[in-house]
């Protein structure tokens, strides 16, 4: 048989190079991120995956993959920094390398609270954003509040956006008098959101303040009179009054009726060039006990409720003789 003119086929040597381009790249926290690492040689190259000079081995956040590829998960500022793809085979090596910044939250707003009697102005300073500025998007923040242990509000609704860009300052208004409010406030950016600040503010005033004695009180032969302006409404409005009685030594409370006409504030009130009729006051200024026996004593338990809270205290009186 003639072999003139055959050729064997043999595999050239070639050495090991990487065909990938590295260089710089921004990535934001939390993302995830895939270098890639192609290589070429002959023998084929093996490929070793460096972060700042140590070899990347077993790590819960990078993924090896079977194209010589990282896979970065979940990415954080500890995992910044440079990697490089060294490939290398028995004639030579090369490498590629990607230099990885990794762009942060922006930090929680620093948050002031100036509290009034039904209204709370909240502040908070501008904060610094590390994100793409040039794409437009800026910062933006969103506020969430709650009364006491309620449930969290929107300070501004959805339908407006619930990210107004630029807002530094905020009132929330119609609140009650002497309560407790949590306020959050959450910036972001091109990159996400910051954690929460948070601030608690109380508005001001406080619960009713029973008077110690029974100043304020006077009676006739069937009743007993309460001058509800002995109170002191501490600075939020009183919105209930309940009035329980009974004869000195019984167990019994019985709920009142006020037996005292409601108070007409008899002063017309001149609004934008027109008289208005006087309201009818809803919260009555004193206080009628009826239907009680002469000569006889009764203890009164006279509980006043704001939006702060209530007091309630126990006052003993008696009623007169028929003859006064």
């Amino acid at each position: 048989m003639d072999h003139a003119g055959e050729r064997a086929d043999v595999s050239p040597d070639v050495v090991a190079g990487v065909a990938s381009l590295g260089g710089e790249i921004t990535v934001a926290v939390r993302n995830s991120l895939l270098l890639e690492c192609r290589s070429v040689g002959s023998p084929p190259p093996r490929t070793v995956w460096y972060h700042n000079q140590n070899i990347i081995t077993h790590h819960p956040r990078f993924t090896r993959n079977r194209d010589d590829s990282l896979l970065i998960k979940s990415i954080d500022q500890s995992l910044s920094g440079n990697y490089t793809c060294l490939a290398k085979n028995l004639y030579g090596s090369d490498s590629v390398v990607f230099t990885v910044k990794v762009l942060p939250l922006p930090d929680p707003p620093t948050l002031r609270a100036t509290p009034y009697k039904d209204y709370i102005v909240v502040e908070w300073d501008e904060i610094r954003s590390y994100g793409n500025d040039s794409m437009g998007f800026g910062i933006s923040y969103n506020l969430t509040w709650r009364e006491n242990d309620g449930l969290w509000q929107e300070a501004w609704p959805v339908s407006r956006e619930n990210r107004l860009p630029g807002v530094q300052t905020h009132t929330l208004a119609g609140l009650k008098c002497g309560t407790k409010y949590s306020i959050r406030v959450t910036a972001t950016d091109s990159v996400g959101t910051s954690a929460p600040a948070h601030i608690d503010v109380t508005t001001l005033g406080g619960a009713p303040v029973s008077p110690p004695s029974t100043d304020w009180l006077w009676s006739n032969a069937t009743h007993i009179y309460i001058q509800l302006s002995g109170w002191d409404d501490s600075g939020c409005d009183v919105t209930r009054w309940e009035v329980d009685y009974r004869l000195l030594g019984s167990n019994v409370w019985q709920r009142a009726e006020n037996k005292a006409p409601m108070d007409l504030n008899l002063g017309w009130s001149y609004i934008e060039g027109h008289y208005q009729a006087p309201p009818l006051r809803s919260i009555p200024t004193s206080y009628a006990v009826g239907s009680l026996a002469p000569a006889h004593w009764y203890q009164l338990r006279v509980t006043a409720i704001n939006d702060a809270g209530s007091a309630s205290t126990v006052y003993t009186y008696a009623t007169k003789t028929l003859e006064g």
